[in-house]
């Protein structure tokens, strides 16, 4: 078994390969001169590219409330303009007459509705 660490190219970006190879014996034979050894190996090989590495990572966007329930609203717009309906006008309609008409007391699922829509 040996282990190797080397630099290499791949692609047109450098990496730190590790290397090691295993050897099996399957079958030998002894001849009066020489000694035959039939053998099988494994090679595993690790690359790791040192672009991604040590890459200076941008900061991450932090979520909003604000944020969520605008992706929320487009996907309920997309899904209606599916089912051939004006998904806007039926999303802004729906929140008006849950302001007038609220029907978070009357069930949980209410509750979830009132809490996604307004």
């Amino acid at each position: 078994m040996s282990v190797i660490f080397h630099n290499k190219v791949v692609g047109a970006k450098i990496a730190w390969v590790l290397e090691t190879e295993i050897r099996f014996p399957i079958d030998s034979k002894v001849d009066p001169l020489f000694i035959y050894i039939a053998s099988a190996s494994f090679v595993f090989r690790i690359s790791m590219l040192l672009e991604t590495l040590f890459a200076i990572k941008q900061p991450k966007r932090r979520r909003s409330i604000e944020g969520d329930q605008y992706q929320i609203f487009k996907s309920i717009e997309s899904a209606l303009a599916v089912m051939g309906v004006d998904g806007r006008s039926c999303l802004l309609r729906t929140i008006c007459e849950m302001q007038k008409n609220p029907i978070g007391e009357m069930t949980m699922i209410g509750e979830i509705i009132t809490a996604l829509l307004t």
